[in-house]
Protein backbone atom coordinates (compact mmCIF):
# COMPACT_ATOMS: atom_id res chain seq x y z
CA UNK A 1 0.00 0.00 0.00
CA UNK A 2 2.83 2.32 0.84
CA UNK A 3 4.54 1.94 -2.52
CA UNK A 4 1.27 2.22 -4.35
CA UNK A 5 0.52 5.46 -2.55
CA UNK A 6 3.97 6.79 -3.24
CA UNK A 7 3.64 6.02 -6.97
CA UNK A 8 0.25 7.68 -7.04
CA UNK A 9 1.69 10.80 -5.47
CA UNK A 10 4.49 10.80 -8.04
CA UNK A 11 1.98 10.53 -10.84
CA UNK A 12 0.00 13.36 -9.32
CA UNK A 13 3.11 15.56 -9.23
CA UNK A 14 3.91 14.61 -12.81
CA UNK A 15 0.38 15.55 -13.95
CA UNK A 16 0.69 18.91 -12.24
CA UNK A 17 4.01 19.53 -13.98
CA UNK A 18 2.49 18.64 -17.36
CA UNK A 19 -0.38 21.00 -16.63
CA UNK A 20 2.06 23.79 -15.87
CA UNK A 21 3.90 23.19 -19.14
CA UNK A 22 0.65 23.28 -21.05
CA UNK A 23 -0.30 26.52 -19.35
CA UNK A 24 3.06 28.08 -20.19
CA UNK A 25 2.68 26.98 -23.80
CA UNK A 26 -0.79 28.47 -23.93
CA UNK A 27 0.47 31.78 -22.54
CA UNK A 28 3.34 31.78 -25.05
CA UNK A 29 0.89 31.10 -27.88
CA UNK A 30 -1.37 33.94 -26.77
CA UNK A 31 1.61 36.32 -26.66
CA UNK A 32 2.70 35.21 -30.13
CA UNK A 33 -0.81 35.77 -31.47
CA UNK A 34 -0.85 39.23 -29.90
CA UNK A 35 2.49 40.08 -31.48
CA UNK A 36 1.33 38.87 -34.87
CA UNK A 37 -1.76 40.95 -34.50
CA UNK A 38 0.39 43.99 -33.81
CA UNK A 39 2.51 43.26 -36.88
CA UNK A 40 -0.57 43.08 -39.03
CA UNK A 41 -0.91 46.88 -38.65
CA UNK A 42 2.04 47.37 -41.02
CA UNK A 43 1.11 49.39 -44.09
CA UNK A 44 2.86 49.19 -47.47
CA UNK A 45 3.34 51.37 -50.53
CA UNK A 46 5.12 50.74 -53.83
CA UNK A 47 6.98 53.16 -56.08
CA UNK A 48 9.43 53.30 -58.98
CA UNK A 49 11.56 56.07 -60.48
CA UNK A 50 11.09 57.12 -64.11
CA UNK A 51 13.30 59.66 -65.85
CA UNK A 52 13.39 61.55 -69.13
CA UNK A 53 15.65 60.49 -70.74
CA UNK A 54 15.77 56.90 -69.50
CA UNK A 55 18.76 54.78 -68.39
CA UNK A 56 19.83 57.22 -65.67
CA UNK A 57 21.48 55.98 -62.47
CA UNK A 58 19.23 56.35 -59.41
CA UNK A 59 20.76 56.41 -55.91
CA UNK A 60 18.98 56.38 -52.54
CA UNK A 61 20.68 59.24 -50.69
CA UNK A 62 20.11 58.01 -47.11
CA UNK A 63 22.33 54.92 -47.45
CA UNK A 64 23.92 55.39 -50.88
CA UNK A 65 22.23 52.29 -52.33
CA UNK A 66 22.15 52.13 -56.12
CA UNK A 67 18.51 51.58 -57.07
CA UNK A 68 19.31 50.73 -60.68
CA UNK A 69 18.80 52.37 -64.04
CA UNK A 70 15.58 54.20 -64.79
CA UNK A 71 12.88 53.13 -65.07
CA UNK A 72 13.75 51.30 -61.85
CA UNK A 73 12.20 48.13 -60.53
CA UNK A 74 9.44 48.46 -57.95
CA UNK A 75 10.64 49.54 -54.50
CA UNK A 76 8.75 49.28 -51.22
CA UNK A 77 8.04 51.66 -48.39
CA UNK A 78 6.34 50.68 -45.13
CA UNK A 79 5.69 51.55 -41.49
CA UNK A 80 3.27 50.61 -38.71
CA UNK A 81 1.53 53.97 -38.51
CA UNK A 82 0.55 54.67 -42.10
CA UNK A 83 2.17 58.10 -41.78
CA UNK A 84 3.72 59.60 -44.93
CA UNK A 85 7.40 58.83 -45.56
CA UNK A 86 9.73 61.23 -47.38
CA UNK A 87 12.44 59.72 -49.57
CA UNK A 88 15.50 61.41 -51.08
CA UNK A 89 17.15 60.28 -54.32
CA UNK A 90 19.88 61.44 -56.69
CA UNK A 91 19.70 60.88 -60.45
CA UNK A 92 22.84 60.91 -62.65
CA UNK A 93 23.37 60.49 -66.38
CA UNK A 94 26.37 61.34 -68.55
CA UNK A 95 25.78 64.57 -70.47
CA UNK A 96 23.03 65.74 -68.09
CA UNK A 97 22.89 67.74 -64.89
CA UNK A 98 22.60 65.62 -61.73
CA UNK A 99 19.31 66.01 -59.91
CA UNK A 100 18.54 65.51 -56.22
CA UNK A 101 14.84 65.04 -55.59
CA UNK A 102 12.54 64.20 -52.70
CA UNK A 103 9.05 62.77 -52.69
CA UNK A 104 6.46 61.55 -50.19
CA UNK A 105 5.00 58.06 -50.10
CA UNK A 106 1.83 57.17 -48.18
CA UNK A 107 1.83 53.53 -46.97
CA UNK A 108 -1.83 52.56 -46.88
CA UNK A 109 -2.11 48.94 -48.01
CA UNK A 110 -2.19 45.95 -45.64
CA UNK A 111 -0.31 43.62 -47.99
CA UNK A 112 2.48 43.87 -50.54
CA UNK A 113 0.19 42.40 -53.19
CA UNK A 114 -2.31 45.22 -52.68
CA UNK A 115 0.47 47.81 -52.93
CA UNK A 116 1.64 46.24 -56.20
CA UNK A 117 -1.66 47.22 -57.75
CA UNK A 118 -1.00 50.91 -57.07
CA UNK A 119 2.66 51.62 -57.89
CA UNK A 120 3.44 55.34 -57.67
CA UNK A 121 5.61 56.64 -60.51
CA UNK A 122 8.21 59.23 -59.47
CA UNK A 123 9.12 61.29 -62.55
CA UNK A 124 12.42 63.18 -62.84
CA UNK A 125 13.25 65.40 -65.84
CA UNK A 126 16.97 65.69 -66.65
CA UNK A 127 18.42 68.75 -68.38
CA UNK A 128 21.51 68.64 -70.63
CA UNK A 129 24.78 69.86 -69.14
CA UNK A 130 25.00 73.64 -69.51
CA UNK A 131 21.22 73.89 -69.93
CA UNK A 132 21.05 77.24 -68.13
CA UNK A 133 23.93 78.87 -70.03
CA UNK A 134 23.44 81.90 -72.29
CA UNK A 135 24.13 81.34 -75.98
CA UNK A 136 24.97 83.89 -78.69
CA UNK A 137 24.95 82.70 -82.27
CA UNK A 138 24.65 83.88 -85.87
CA UNK A 139 22.08 82.02 -87.96
CA UNK A 140 21.90 81.93 -91.75
CA UNK A 141 18.34 82.09 -93.10
CA UNK A 142 17.52 81.28 -96.72
CA UNK A 143 14.36 80.57 -98.67
CA UNK A 144 13.03 79.41 -102.01
CA UNK A 145 12.19 81.80 -103.55
CA UNK A 146 14.63 84.32 -102.11
CA UNK A 147 13.55 87.82 -101.21
CA UNK A 148 11.04 86.51 -98.67
CA UNK A 149 10.28 88.74 -95.66
CA UNK A 150 11.30 87.22 -92.32
CA UNK A 151 9.72 88.07 -88.97
CA UNK A 152 10.95 86.95 -85.58
CA UNK A 153 8.46 87.09 -82.70
CA UNK A 154 6.49 89.67 -84.75
CA UNK A 155 9.58 91.84 -85.44
CA UNK A 156 10.68 92.38 -89.06
CA UNK A 157 14.21 90.96 -89.49
CA UNK A 158 14.81 91.48 -93.23
CA UNK A 159 14.56 89.55 -96.49
CA UNK A 160 16.23 86.29 -97.39
CA UNK A 161 19.03 85.49 -97.68
CA UNK A 162 20.16 87.07 -94.42
CA UNK A 163 22.27 86.39 -91.37
CA UNK A 164 20.87 87.34 -87.99
CA UNK A 165 22.56 87.42 -84.56
CA UNK A 166 20.46 85.54 -82.04
CA UNK A 167 20.74 85.67 -78.25
CA UNK A 168 19.35 82.73 -76.28
CA UNK A 169 19.05 83.44 -72.54
CA UNK A 170 19.31 79.68 -71.93
CA UNK A 171 19.34 76.46 -73.93
CA UNK A 172 15.58 76.06 -73.72
CA UNK A 173 14.85 79.39 -75.43
CA UNK A 174 13.23 79.49 -78.87
CA UNK A 175 12.56 82.07 -81.56
CA UNK A 176 9.49 81.75 -83.78
CA UNK A 177 10.15 82.79 -87.38
CA UNK A 178 7.48 83.72 -89.91
CA UNK A 179 8.10 83.85 -93.67
CA UNK A 180 5.86 85.93 -95.93
CA UNK A 181 5.92 86.72 -99.65
CA UNK A 182 3.19 88.02 -101.92
CA UNK A 183 1.53 85.20 -103.85
CA UNK A 184 2.85 82.51 -101.51
CA UNK A 185 1.53 80.84 -98.40
CA UNK A 186 2.95 81.88 -95.04
CA UNK A 187 5.49 79.48 -93.50
CA UNK A 188 6.58 79.24 -89.88
CA UNK A 189 9.65 77.71 -88.25
CA UNK A 190 10.96 77.53 -84.69
CA UNK A 191 14.62 78.47 -84.24
CA UNK A 192 16.34 76.67 -81.36
CA UNK A 193 19.78 76.88 -79.82
CA UNK A 194 20.98 73.94 -81.93
CA UNK A 195 20.16 75.58 -85.29
CA UNK A 196 22.96 77.16 -87.34
CA UNK A 197 20.91 77.66 -90.48
CA UNK A 198 17.31 77.47 -91.67
CA UNK A 199 16.03 77.03 -95.20
CA UNK A 200 12.33 77.36 -96.04
CA UNK A 201 10.46 76.48 -99.23
CA UNK A 202 7.34 78.54 -99.84
CA UNK A 203 4.40 77.27 -101.89
CA UNK A 204 2.63 79.41 -104.42
CA UNK A 205 -1.02 80.06 -103.76
CA UNK A 206 -3.49 78.62 -106.26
Amino acid sequence: MYYFKKDNEARSDSSAEIGDKRMRRMIFLLIAIALLGACSSTRYAAYRVITEPENAHVTYIADGEHMGLSPTKTWWSWNDSGDPIRHYIRVDKTGYESVESSFVIYPKYKTVDEAKEDVKDIFVLLQPTGYGEEVNRTVMITSDPSGTAVYGNQDYLGKTPLEIPVFFPDRSAQLELRFERSGYGTERRVLTVSDNAIHVVLHRLK
